[in-house]
């Protein structure tokens, strides 16, 4: 079964621009700005994770500076529990992040404006 193009545009939308965006662009208003709002929430929460991951390597490594070599990079290792934090905060929001696009790709499919059929009538004289 070939997917319609209305379908498709609306899939890539949700992958290329942000997930829901093709949802709501699909005429499923209340799915598509829960899928943009979740969508952005959990960029933020990955940035932030990953940002903070790197500001305390980051200060680990200037405070190792004047080591040499394998002591330079064993320095660099993710030890703390504050690093292990802020790593499986940023891991924990990409895979979310990634199900709310399988999610978005799920919903993605334009509502049919299409009338059911009518019922049928009985048939005359008939009880």
């Amino acid at each position: 079964m070939k997917p319609s193009l209305p379908r498709l545009i609306c899939a890539l939308v949700n992958v290329a621009g942000l997930p829901g965006a093709g949802t709501l662009l699909a005429g499923r208003r209340m799915t598509g700005w829960c899928q943009v709002a979740l969508s952005l929430a959990l960029m933020a929460g990955t940035f932030l994770g990953l940002i903070r991951l790197i500001q305390l390597l980051w200060i680990k490594g200037a405070q190792a500076a004047g080591s040499s070599g394998l002591a330079y990079w064993t320095a660099l290792l993710i030890e703390t529990p504050e690093e292990w934090t802020a790593l499986a905060i940023a891991v924990a929001c990409a895979v979310l992040y990634l199900a709310n696009l399988l999610w978005s790709l799920a919903s993605a499919r334009p509502r049919s404006a299409a009338s059911p059929p009518p019922l049928p009538s009985p048939p005359p004289g008939g009880s």
